[in-house]
């Protein structure tokens, strides 16, 4: 019954892609203005010998603001996807959700994707734990950051919650 209803589901989806109701994939170009466009404010932090970038959304008035971290998931995807229409926008909806409730959010790309220098495919779980400690410790030193309430929120299971400090 459930490899049924999978294969329905299938059909389904490749049905609705033949007739056009789904977007078809970008083009390289397309994905290089894409994933240039600018979102919130472009940051850089370092950890260790990588630089990471991103950017950091923050809700309009004075703060300082409680901050999450956004730690992408396992692959080669950035954040940016989320901003683009032929992608679920998972990231821009919790992004935009919590800076709407007075959060500031950090979303950055890991090493290797984007700007971001390096290459995720050889990290351990230490080394994708080190980059989060990374982005709390560069959050912590700026001045529109309450760096005393330090949510965060990850997808997948390629990068285990930091160690509390």
């Amino acid at each position: 019954m459930t490899t049924r209803l999978l294969e329905g589901a299938l059909v389904a989806i490749v049905a609705v892609a033949a007739l056009g109701v789904l977007p078809l994939p970008s083009t390289p170009v397309e994905d290089e203005a894409r994933r240039d466009q600018e979102i919130g404010e472009p940051v850089t932090f370092i950890n260790g010998s990588t630089r990471l970038s991103g950017s950091l959304l923050s809700p309009a008035g004075p703060g300082p603001h409680p901050a999450f971290v956004a730690i992408q998931g396992s692959g080669d995807a950035s954040y940016r996807d989320a901003w683009s229409l032929e992608f679920f926008p998972f990231w821009k909806d919790i992004a935009e959700f919590l800076v709407d409730r007075g959060y500031a959010v950090l979303l950055f790309d890991k090493p290797g994707v984007n700007a971001s220098t390096g290459d995720w495919r050889r990290q351990s779980f230490h080394d994708r734990a080190e980059e989060v400690l990374s982005a709390v410790r560069y959050l912590a030193a700026r001045d529109d950051i309450d760096a005393s309430r330090r949510p965060g929120r990850r997808t997948g299971g390629d990068c285990p919650p930091p160690p509390a400090r």
